[in-house]
């Protein structure tokens, strides 16, 4: 039996076929995991939700949107102090009435409704376009903040 006998030999060919189930494999357990995923990110409660009403604000028709905030207690536990705020990027242009909530007390998975009133600075030119509002509220030691767009249309 020499090296060069046609029943002796390497065979390094490479089959794909080989691979066939594996890669189906994977790619099962991959569409899975982004599902679960993204079905987890669409039931999971939220602390904070935004709501407009007058979004978008007609200056023609209106003279201010509400904004109602619902804030839920989704620790482990009540919470007690929670304070919510509420801020324009632009406060020069757009006035938040009231910018912060009393103080709430919140039992586990309990919520409320607060509502502001947003309108233009009377004594400023507000052009149209979008204007960003920021929320944010502390439960129990945790930040949480949501952000919203209120379009302001003039004539």
């Amino acid at each position: 039996m020499g090296l060069y006998d046609k029943k002796f030999g390497f065979n390094f060919a490479f089959d794909a076929r080989m691979l066939k189930w594996p890669a189906i494999i994977i790619a099962v357990v991959l569409v899975i995991a982004l599902l679960a995923i993204a079905v987890n990110s669409l039931v999971q409660q939220k602390a904070l939700e935004l709501q407009y009403t007058n979004n978008p604000l007609d200056l023609g028709s209106a003279k201010n949107a509400l904004l109602s905030i619902k804030i839920t207690n989704i620790t482990e536990q009540d919470a007690n102090g929670v304070i919510i705020n509420v801020e324009a990027a632009d406060n020069e242009s757009i006035i938040v009435y009231p910018e912060e909530s009393e103080s709430l007390t919140l039992a586990k998975g309990e919520s409320r409704i607060f509502t502001v009133a947003i309108k233009p600075n009377p004594a400023k030119d507000v052009l149209s376009g979008d204007y960003a509002i920021s929320v944010s509220a502390e439960i129990n030691g945790e930040k949480f903040d949501a952000k919203s767009f209120l379009t302001i249309k003039t004539a």
